[in-house]
């Protein structure tokens, strides 16, 4: 299995409502849905509900997916110290770690102190991971500044990687410098790629601040013609394609793309909510 990458934020339109749930259970179970739709996406391990919560409706998108432990055990927290627990030189456990104390409320043991403390870790073990979770931690801050003086680090010790180049356009897409983000999407379209799906990661960032649709367009068909991974299903893939082609007024071909979409996975809501607005 490829090693997880730092969640991204993922996207598309309004996610449908969610089932009720037990009242002792919400605030864990809003928590979830609130990084879902607010981050970057594929932490197999912080988000194991991806396809699963896609498929029923809501569209899992982060900035980098939810996982069961979410919506299960009262403190998910617990899954993610076990993993740096039995294995502390893992990177990617340590950064998932870090992602977690960072954007879960304090309620289910988050903290931006505890986040930090694991950069502090991840700067002996990788540099890159440990700009990156600065860099987020600056964010939260509302130090800009900082922010991006820590993604550039991150590029830089990154030797330049496909996913830094993408975690910086995220940041200028949150900034609003969307000259900035497509030149970083440029720079992450031809930079060395370790994981295809980070070619749908740059096309729903491009999606998300309503640039360059055809380079997203692009973007999710070279994905498609390459060797797909379960962060980043085929059935989404196509749906993005078919809202992008709607968003350009072609609806014979945003029909085709929703139900190649789902011909892959029959019950995704948003694909035949899709073709019935467009009356197929």
């Amino acid at each position: 299995m490829m090693p997880s990458q730092p969640s991204r934020e993922r996207s598309a339109p309004g996610p449908t409502t969610p089932s009720p749930i037990i009242c002792c259970a919400a605030p864990i179970f809003l928590w979830a849905i609130g990084i879902t739709l607010s981050l970057p996406a594929k932490k197999p391990q912080i988000l194991i509900l991806t396809t699963a919560v896609t498929i029923c409706g809501w569209d899992g998108h982060t900035e980098r997916k939810l996982t069961t432990r979410a919506f299960g055990p009262p403190r998910p927290r617990g899954a993610f110290e076990r993993a740096v627990a039995l294995s502390p030189d893992s990177v990617d456990a340590r950064t998932d770690l870090a992602e977690f104390y960072l954007e879960a409320p304090s309620i289910v043991g988050g903290g931006q102190d505890k986040a930090r403390a694991q950069a502090g870790i991840l700067a002996r073990q990788n540099p890159a991971k440990a700009h990156w979770v600065n860099a987020r931690i600056a964010e939260k801050d509302k130090d800009p500044v900082t922010a991006e003086r820590e993604y550039r680090a991150e590029l830089e010790t990154s030797h330049n990687s496909a996913d830094s180049w993408l975690d910086l356009a995220l940041f200028y897409r949150r900034a609003r410098r969307f000259d900035k983000m497509e030149d970083a999407i440029n720079h992450a379209s031809t930079a060395e790629i370790s994981r295809s799906d980070v070619l749908v990661d740059a096309a729903e960032t491009l999606i998300r601040a309503e640039r360059n649709f055809p380079m997203a367009m692009q973007l999710l068909r070279r994905y498609l013609t390459s060797s797909t991974v379960e962060e980043a299903p085929a059935f989404k893939a196509h749906y993005l394609l078919g809202t992008l082609q709607e968003k350009q007024g072609n609806k014979q071909a945003a029909a085709q793309e929703y139900r190649a979409s789902l011909a892959l996975a029959r019950n995704f809501g948003r694909a035949q909510e899709a073709l019935n607005r467009l009356g197929y």
